[in-house]
């Protein structure tokens, strides 16, 4: 797996990616993984660090939380810049899920009950299902044939409680 940039890394002094934009640690963190999986015959790597540039890309996740949360846009990092925020954490499960089944990650509806018990509300679970969608389209590892709508009995009763 591929991982996400640090925001740790890349935009104190301090960080190796100071300097560089928060994309380019994301890119080198995936050809090092490429490397690797190479030499280690692996034949997929699951892209998450490029979901989160997407995010970013997309508007749908704030670039930078050093400067504070830009309106209407989520934090995928947690207070210490490093590791995830639930919905980093959400997004991360989002590709895996993909690239593991090969489903459409919107399959599971902005109802799905992850997402509502990880206290996400439904357009954001909606925009990182898409977002993921789209990361794992353009790498080929997801096919929209290959997806099967949500069982209504677990959507509802989730959307039941909100």
């Amino acid at each position: 797996m591929a991982t996400w940039s640090r925001a740790d890394q890349t935009y104190p002094e301090k960080g190796a990616w100071f300097g560089k934009p928060i994309e380019a640690m994301a890119r080198d963190v995936r050809i090092g993984n490429d490397k690797a999986a190479a030499g280690a015959d692996i034949k997929t790597v699951i892209p998450v660090g490029e979901a989160w540039t997407r995010a970013i890309q997309k508007g749908v996740a704030d670039p930078n939380p050093y400067d504070g949360l830009d309106a209407g846009k989520v934090d995928l990092w947690t207070y210490d810049h490093y590791h995830a925020s639930t919905s980093g954490y959400y997004l991360e499960a989002l590709v895996v899920f993909g690239t593991l089944t090969g489903r459409d990650p919107r399959s599971l509806g902005e109802n799905e009950c992850s997402g509502y018990e990880l206290g996400l509300q439904m357009p954001l679970v909606a925009a990182l299902e898409q977002v993921a969608f789209e990361q794992l389209d353009a790498a080929g590892l997801v096919s929209t044939a290959a997806s099967a709508p949500p069982k209504p009995a677990a959507a509802e009763r989730c959307v039941a409680h909100r």
